[in-house]
């Protein structure tokens, strides 16, 4: 059973002349909608903070049917923001 663990982590001697075959596909991000997920994972936190930040009016969304869709210039005003506040509480002058 060991030969199935290592063939499990690919760690299987090959012939070889076999090559092993990785597809890779780019893609350029150039949505102006992201999903709140996506939001999100940009931002680097969590969908449900995510979504209480939209509540809040701190990140604006537009309705796409029934999605909440957050356009990238948004969060960059959001971080923006953020950023200002943070330098201006941290500036004891």
């Amino acid at each position: 059973m060991a030969w199935l663990d290592a063939a499990a982590r690919g760690c299987v001697n090959r012939p070889a002349g076999e090559r092993r075959v990785i597809n890779v596909t780019v893609q350029s991000d150039e949505r102006l909608l992201l999903t709140v997920a996506e939001a999100a994972a940009r931002l680097g936190i969590g969908r449900t903070f995510m979504y209480q930040l939209l509540a809040a009016g701190e990140v604006a969304s537009v309705h796409v049917g029934r999605l909440h869709k957050g356009p990238v210039s948004a969060l960059t005003d959001y971080v923006e923001r953020s950023s200002a506040t943070t330098t201006a509480n941290a500036d004891p002058s």
